[in-house]
Formats: C-alpha cells, structure tokens, sequence
C-alpha cells in the first residue's frame, strides 16, 4: 500500500511538472490578457483569447499572442526578466489606443520562431534584447513599419532561417547574426550598427535587399571563418551616416556599397571585393574615405563631391603604405588621393580636379599650376574671384589644389584690413608670402587640420595675423621643406607628417592658444632656434627624426600630458645643446614623459606653482634643472633611473622640494660628475649612486628615507667647502651654490 501511495505522489508531481513545463496551454498558444502587466506575471497569460489566466508564462515551444481581447484599451507589455517564446504575434490592437512593447535595461527576449509587429504600436525596450534562436524552418518576420528603436537584436540559432517579408529597422541599435540564415528577401534592414564574427555557420542573403547603416560613427562589420554572403549582382549596402563611420569587410565579396553624404571619416578595412563602390559626398564640408587594405571593385569606383570646395579625400589608413584600388571603371569628380593606387581595366584613373596629396600612382591628375591671390576685399581661399592665373592678372581662376604653387605678393593685398578665409582642409604644395606691403588677417574654417605638402613662407617685413584656429596646421611634403614664420605670430597646433621628407624651420616658432607641437612622420629641424609652444608631443611607432639644435624650448602649456610626451619607438632624438625650459606656473600638475631619451638641459622654471612634476622613463640629463619658488613635489616613477650630470634642485627656506617616488617604491638617481650639493629638499624612496662621488642633502632637507621603502646615497649635511659640483658646475663657498 505505502509503495502505490508513494508511486502515486511521483506521478503527479511528474505531471504537475510537466504542465508548468509545456508553458501556459498544451496546445502552444498563450494569449495576453489584463492589459499593462510585466511579461512574468502569470496573471496576465491565457489557454484562450480573452480566456482564463493559467498561472504559467510562455516557453520557447508557446507562442505569445496580443489580440483585440488582450485589453479594451491601450496598454504595455514589458519585458521585466528573461523571457521566451515561439512565435511572437501582435495580431490586433485594442479598440482604442495602441501597445506599448517596453522592456527592463538590458534583459533578454529569446523567440524561437518568427515574429509579427502591429502597425502603429510602440516598441521602447530600454536598450533590451531580442534575440532570434530558432534552430531549423523558415521563420517570417513582419515589421509592418514599427522601429525597434531601443532594443539589440540577435540572430542566433543553428540551422534556423529568418526572412523578412518587409522593411525592418532598429535605427538606434545595433543588429548581429551570430549563427543561422538571415534572408532580407528584398527588402531593406536599417540598423544603427551590424556585425556577423565568428566562426559559427552563418548566411546573409541579399536577393535585391539592402542593408543600411544609419548610425552616427557606427560600424557594419563581418569576419570569420563561417559566414556566406549571397546577393552580391543584386543587393546593396549604404552607408549614409552623419558623421562617418567603419565598414570593416573581413575580406568578402560584398554587393555594391554607397556611401552617400558622409561627414568627417569613413574607413573600409579588410582587402573586399566590391560589385560596386561609390562614395558621394557631403554638401557643406569635406568627406574622407580612409581604407585600410587593398579594394577590388569589379564594376564602378565611384568618388564625387559636390564642389571644389567640399573636395573628397580617398587615402591609406597608415601614411606612407600603399593601398590598391582595382577597377573596371572609375568617375571621379572633386577628389584628392594620397598614397593610393590605381589598377585594372581602369587603370591609369582619370577625372575632374584630382588633386595629388602624394604617394600615388596609377593616377592621372590634374595638371599642377600656379595661382595668385588677387581678391580685392576679404576673400575665401575656396572661391574663383580669390584667384587668377598671373600676379595682379584677372580673377576666375580655379582654387588651387594640394599640387599646385600658391603666391601672394605685391598685387595680392592692396589695401589694410583684408582677409584671407582659409574655409578648405587641404592649401596647396608650396605657399609664398614673402612680398606683403599690407598684411592679411588668415583665418581658418572649423577642419580638424589644415594640410600643406610643401613648404610655407611668411614675410619678413609684414606680420600676418594668424585668427584663431581649431585645429592644427599639418605639414605633410616628402621631401625637404621648410616653414618660415617671418614675423608673424602663428596661432594654433602644427602637426608634422613628412614621410620620408623634412620639415625645418627657417625662423623662430611661437604658438599660442592650444598650441602644441606634433611629430607623428619624417623628421622635424628646429634648427637652433627658439621657440615657445604649449608642449610636443612625440606619438606613434612611425620613423621620426627629432632634431633640437641649439635653442631654447619653451613649454609654457597647462595641459598636462602633452606638455612633454615622447615615445622613443622609431624615434631619433637629437638634443644636441638644447635647453627644455618649463614655465607655466598654475598649481597644475606637469608630466614629463621623457622616453628614455638622452636630453641635454631641462628646466623647471614654474615660478611660484605647487603643483607636482612627474617624470617618466629612465632618461639621462645634462642639466636637471628646478628654480621653483614654493613648495612641491618631483615625482620619479617607481622602478626608474635618472641618469644625470648636473643637479640643481634646491628649495628655499619654508619652501622645500619634495624629491619622492610616484609610489612607495624607490627610484634611482645616477651622477656622472662629481658631487652633488643641495638643500631644502624632502626626500624619499631615492637610491642616489654612485655613493663615492657623494650626493649631499644639505643641513636643511628632511630625511624621509626611512619611509615605507627605504632609500640610501643621500648625506643630509651641507657639502664641505670648496666642493666643486659635478666638474666645476657649481662651488660650494660657506653652504651657498655659486655657479
């Protein structure tokens, strides 16, 4: 008897199980009632439209119904937790006002079958997730013009097809197809972002479909080792995007992609095969399409632009490599190339205005001129009336394009109070204003960089003023060139690209404002002069060559970082007897990043500033050099070594130096003259060596060496006198340093 009760109890806990596992009806379908609720609430899940609630959700073998007897009136559906389902169907709405499909952040729907939306419903999931799982048939997806604006969706399931029956679009999100068959049968998907990775077995298929990417610097992606593509005589992708973005093709064969109305940069990586590329650009700026591997279009390679002014830049990822285009056919218009080459049937590459930014081949361009500056008022570099073929000739000649020689002299600037309107990204080859009887006020659209592949001279006799600009003056020649700034005062960054060329200043450097010095390409002379600026900042792994000469240096920046960045790879550093001199005096931080470079003299003249300068790198000084005025800390990174002639760093009575570690490691300090006098320093966590030539203290520094991580090398008593510093830098008469 105990045994039949026992077995009786199993049978139904089983069968109660397994109700609540086949969903909230055995026959499949599970329908919405009671209007607003969460998707969780078994209180609102039916057997039957309008029927009795079941106390269950659905499964992935239920589907969810939304009919006209889910609610009388408007309501909203929300996805409050992970949740599955079938089919998802919105087949009707209530008699008065509509759905509302919403969802908690980032939480999950997963549909195993097809989905079908309600024309005129709302869909506001808080950035959630749709994620399509069936694993075999064909399973329909029907928009009917409703945006899944904020929700993710995801194509994920193995062996399962989905086919679109009309437009679909998730504008403000991204879609991926992670495995499975998405079939855009015809029609368009408009997504903010798209992505297929992987190595998992994965189909797009186009038929006459396209595929749109409206986001702002979004991205459309494809890569690994599974996925096909088919559609590529018939379908399309475009790429209208407001401020640029990234095609990054993984190597396939792609249907043609249009690219309309881009602003700022658009790049394409992976070497892909195209039916088609066609880039037209913006009407009220300057597009760039960037590509980061060789292209194969096997129809038209297409680049327009809609004026001279607003010119399209097609150029390598990296400056200085090569990338390839095959065609079969080109139109271009109102384009410039730099390190691009023309192949194929097309090949060489003929158009309207093709301007030549170097490194090209394969491409015939437009004819080099020169062109004179004649506007008789302020004027536009853009415009045909700025321009003529002659010194003081007529104007309505064409603007000058990045291979042609720019003039302004004696017949250019007649009168006081012009203005030259520099309103395009890329000047011309060399620009001369060395004859200026009435200086012009330049002034500079809103570009990111203003380009010369060239060399630029200002006049020794008339100053130009400089306006104010937002980016950088990018010299990019390759080969020797020159900047003279005569006497005008040059406002704004200035940024130096020469592959394989030189830039060497004539004159004298001041910049202002933003200022800051950039060499990223080829080789910068300064030439033994002097010159002020907010900082340089040596980026990248490129080949560049750093020359200092003689002069002064001057970093007057509050901007941290880039006062002084070096990174020593691919980096020549040649300090020469140059002096470093630091001047900003806020009470805001200073970073030296020295590179482990070999520097001659470098000095920290900050005045009255307390704020801290941190030195990275293990560098080698000449000179280091501190004549602040009040309290603060030098910072060496923990682990580094500051190889060093001469030091001169020295407090002052109620103002001592902190010389400390960036943490509670040590740091070393290594002469390579003879001793060390100082005073009014606190020091800590300093190893100083060689301990036989003697680094002393001075009576009046603090000896924190015991701290945390101990230091050595340091006395901390004033240098006996008749010390001679490091060589004869300094004697040491009655505890005072003369130099």
């Amino acid at each position: 008897m105990k045994k039949f009760l026992l077995f009786i109890f199993i049978f139904l806990i089983f069968n109660i199980s397994s109700a609540f596992a086949a969903g909230c009806a055995t026959s499949g379908s599970c329908y919405w009632v009671g209007g607003t609720g969460n998707w969780s609430d078994t209180t609102h899940w039916a057997t039957s439209s309008g029927g009795a609630t079941t106390g269950s959700v659905p499964t992935s073998t239920d589907d969810a119904i939304f009919d006209a007897n889910s609610n009388a009136t408007a309501y909203t559906i929300t996805i409050d937790s992970t949740a599955n389902c079938k089919n998802l169907n919105f087949s009707a709405a209530p008699s008065s006002g509509t759905i509302t499909y919403a969802g908690s952040l980032n939480v999950t729907l997963s549909i195993f079958g097809g989905l079908t939306l309600l024309s005129g419903m709302s869909v506001t999931r808080n950035n959630g997730i749709t994620a399509f799982k069936a694993t075999s048939g064909i399973n329909t997806i029907m928009s009917n013009g409703v945006d899944f604006t904020s929700t993710s969706i995801q194509f994920n399931g193995a062996g399962g097809t989905w086919q679109l029956q009309d437009n679909f679009s998730i504008q403000g999100q991204s879609l991926s197809l992670v495995n499975g068959t998405l079939d855009l049968n015809g029609h368009t998907a408009t997504v903010r972002s798209f992505s297929s990775t992987g190595a998992l077995i994965r189909v797009l298929t186009f038929g006459s479909g396209t595929l749109s990417q409206s986001g702002v610097s979004s991205s459309l992606t494809f890569s690994g080792s599974g996925l096909t593509i088919n559609g590529q005589a018939t379908g399309s992708i475009t790429m209208p995007t407001a401020s640029g973005g990234t095609f990054a093709g993984g190597g396939f064969s792609f249907p043609q992609l249009i690219m309309t109305g881009t602003n700022g940069s658009t790049t394409i990586t992976g070497a892909n095969t195209f039916a088609n590329l066609t880039y037209i650009g913006p009407g009220n700026t300057s597009g760039q399409l960037i590509l980061g591997a060789n292209q194969t279009v096997t129809g038209t390679f297409t680049i327009n632009s809609n004026s001279v002014q607003n010119r399209v830049w097609v150029k390598s990822d990296t400056l200085g490599t090569t990338r390839t285009i095959t065609a079969a056919t080109v139109m271009i218009d109102n384009t410039d190339f730099q390190d691009i080459t023309g192949a194929g049937a097309a090949a060489p590459f003929t158009g309207t205005s093709v301007g030549d930014t170097l490194g090209n081949s394969g491409i015939t361009f437009t004819a080099p001129v020169t062109r004179y500056w004649v506007a008789t008022s302020s004027g536009n570099w853009s415009a045909t009336t700025s321009w003529a073929a002659s010194s003081g000739g007529a104007s309505g000649a064409t603007m000058p394009l990045s291979q042609d020689t720019v003039i302004f002299d004696a017949n250019s600037i007649t009168s006081t109070g012009r203005t030259v309107n520099i309103d395009v990204p890329r000047l011309g080859k060399n620009i001369t204003m060395t004859t200026l009887p009435n200086a012009p006020t330049v002034t500079f659209s809103s570009f990111g960089s203003i380009y010369i592949f060239g060399s630029w001279t200002l006049s020794s006799s008339s100053a130009v003023v400089f306006g104010s600009s937002s980016g950088s003056l990018n010299f990019q020649g390759r080969s020797a060139t020159t900047f003279t700034r005569g006497i005008s005062s040059f406002s704004g960054s200035f940024t130096v690209s020469t592959f394989g060329g030189s830039l060497t200043l004539s004159d004298g450097l001041n910049t202002i404002g933003t200022g800051v010095i950039a060499l990223t390409d080829g080789t910068l002379n300064l030439n033994n002069f002097d010159l002020t600026a907010q900082g340089i900042n040596n980026g990248g792994s490129n080949t560049r060559t750093l020359n200092m000469g003689s002069g002064t240096f001057t970093a007057n920046g509050v901007n941290g970082s880039n006062t002084w960045a070096m990174n020593a790879t691919g980096l020549t550093f040649n300090a020469g007897t140059s002096t470093i001199k630091f001047t900003d005096s806020s009470t805001t931080g200073l970073s030296f990043f020295g590179g482990g470079l070999i520097y001659n003299n470098v000095w920290f003249a900050r005045g009255a500033s307390t704020g801290t300068i941190t030195i990275t790198g293990s560098n080698t000084f000449n000179d280091f050099k501190d004549t602040g005025t009040a309290a603060h800390t030098i910072a060496f990174t923990a682990g580094t070594t500051q190889t060093l002639v001469y030091w001169h760093v020295s407090g002052t009575p109620g103002n001592l130096i902190s010389i400390n570690s960036s943490t509670t490691a040590t740091y070393s300090l290594v002469s390579l003259g003879g001793p060390v006098s100082a005073d009014y320093l606190n020091i800590q966590h300093s190893v100083a060596t060689p301990t036989a030539l003697t680094w002393y203290a001075g009576a009046n520094s603090t000896n924190n060496q015991g701290v945390a991580t101990g230091g050595s090398g340091w006395i901390f008593t004033a240098a006996p006198v008749g010390t001679k510093q490091f060589g004869g830098g300094a004697t040491v008469l009655n505890n005072m340093v003369i130099n």
